[in-house]
């Protein structure tokens, strides 16, 4: 079988996250949102902004961890540039 992979475009991305995520399930909720470190790669500022964008105005709380796993603790200004 035959496996496609496709990108997904900026504006893609937006549509998917504000047709998927059910903002009243958030409503006044804290959110826990694990991003990877920066050993692995992913459209993070997008996600992110897109995320925060959607649930900040009805959740409690947003808390963001950086899963690490086993790698030592990143400096702060590196998480700043996930």
């Amino acid at each position: 079988m035959e496996q496609l992979h496709q990108t997904l475009s900026e504006q893609e991305v937006i549509q998917w996250f504000e047709s998927n995520l059910p903002v009243e399930d958030y409503r006044n909720k804290s959110i826990l949102l694990i991003v990877p470190d920066a050993t692995r790669t992913a459209p993070l500022p997008l996600l992110f902004s897109t995320f925060h964008r959607i649930l900040s105005p009805v959740a409690k709380r947003i808390d963001v961890l950086v899963a690490l796993g086993t790698h030592p603790p990143m400096p702060e200004k590196d998480i700043c540039r996930l």
